[in-house]
């Protein structure tokens, strides 16, 4: 278990090319981490070329999206192999001025206080079946951040992101992040076969820290579900698991407290001892703590007796288990909800973990 904050804020693009040269490197200037960006620029270039004599008309351009590289450049959409994602933009056939992107302060070290960093692409895609699904913000940047969202499937709380957070970079590792809003992003993961440590958690990130810089009490609540549906790959070599990430503490304490609950997992090993069961409203759960039976204020995770794709869990009711169990002090209260994929290992190839569903309602 670690902490995952890592944030960026994204910006629209504008004109053909300065989106080829954004979406391939998430915004920054990655043409070292991401050698493909040129052939991807050229192909841009030869599809605006094809369109000069139309001077200032819209272009639909097509592109598949794989692994952070746009291939298959069309003004028709191609058909894109498995694991890539059929990407559209509108375009004007004549010059434009690149995207300048917009600079702010370096992203917090603290979960949750989350500063903006230069923005990224942001493009209208469809998916592989053809079904349009909105504006996709897409990047690759191991920091870079989708929204802030206004989106009617979180009810409470503050601000809501869906954040690519490769906090623990190591060589061999690359991922892309392209996400539609908090309920529907995926990420093409390639992280180096054997790896046991965590590199990165993309997720879905919804504040509830008050105006104050203070945790929400538990007791202002008196619900909190949320429900969730996800897919992720099943080769022999990966190593992953799928949880909610969840930030507490108490008065002026934030941040101090951190619960995970594994709803899927697959070959990972929670931090810290299998210290007690708990079945809560019917579910059945295995406890980890780093600090031991009833140690109060550790590190402590949840983890489902039985692997579960989609499902819902009632993340107040956790939470009152764990604070009455005395895992958690008495009196706490809310900073963070996160729901994502903890990420270890591919095998050593590009895979594709999906979260199709999401939502928190609380009152």
């Amino acid at each position: 278990m670690s902490a995952h904050w890592k944030s960026r804020k994204l910006a629209p693009l504008a004109g053909v090319l300065s989106l080829m040269a954004l979406s391939a490197c998430g915004g920054l200037a990655a043409g070292a981490s991401h050698p493909s960006a040129a052939s991807s620029l050229s192909e841009a270039a030869n599809v605006a070329g094809a369109h000069k004599s139309a001077a200032s008309k819209s272009v639909t351009i097509y592109a598949c999206l794989t692994a952070g590289k746009l291939t298959r450049v069309s003004t028709t959409a191609p058909k894109c192999p498995a694991k890539s994602v059929l990407v559209r933009w509108t375009g004007q056939s004549s010059s434009a001025a690149p995207v300048k992107a917009k600079s702010s302060p370096t992203p917090s070290s603290t979960p949750g206080k989350t500063t903006s960093a230069p923005t990224a692409p942001t493009a209208t895609a469809t998916a592989p079946g053809g079904t349009t699904q909105g504006t996709a913000c897409v990047t690759s940047v191991n920091n870079g951040t989708c929204g802030p969202y206004t989106f009617s499937g979180i009810s409470g709380g503050g601000q809501t992101e869906v954040i690519q957070d490769v906090w623990n970079p190591i060589s061999g590792a690359a991922q892309t992040l392209t996400a539609f809003n908090p309920g529907d992003w995926s990420v093409s993961a390639k992280m180096p076969a054997g790896n046991t440590a965590v590199v990165s958690y993309p997720d879905t990130q919804q504040l509830y820290t008050t105006t104050s810089n203070t945790p929400d009490p538990l007791s202002n609540f008196s619900s909190i579900t949320s429900s969730y549906a996800e897919s992720g790959p099943s080769a022999s070599g990966d190593d992953y698991e799928a949880a909610y990430d969840i930030w507490a503490g108490t008065g002026s304490s934030d941040y101090a407290q951190e619960i995970m609950i594994w709803v899927d997992n697959h070959g990972q090993r929670p931090a810290g001892s299998d210290v007690a069961s708990a079945t809560i409203d019917g579910v059945g759960y295995k406890i980890w703590s780093t600090g031991g039976a009833g140690a109060v204020g550790h590190p402590v995770s949840m983890v489902l007796d039985s692997n579960e794709s989609s499902g819902s869990v009632n993340v107040l009711d956790d939470l009152k288990w764990l604070e009455s169990s005395g895992y958690m002090p008495a009196g706490s209260g809310l900073n963070q909800i996160d729901f994502g994929y903890e990420i270890c290992s591919t095998g050593g190839v590009a895979q594709t973990f999906t979260l199709s569903g999401y939502g928190i309602k609380s009152a």
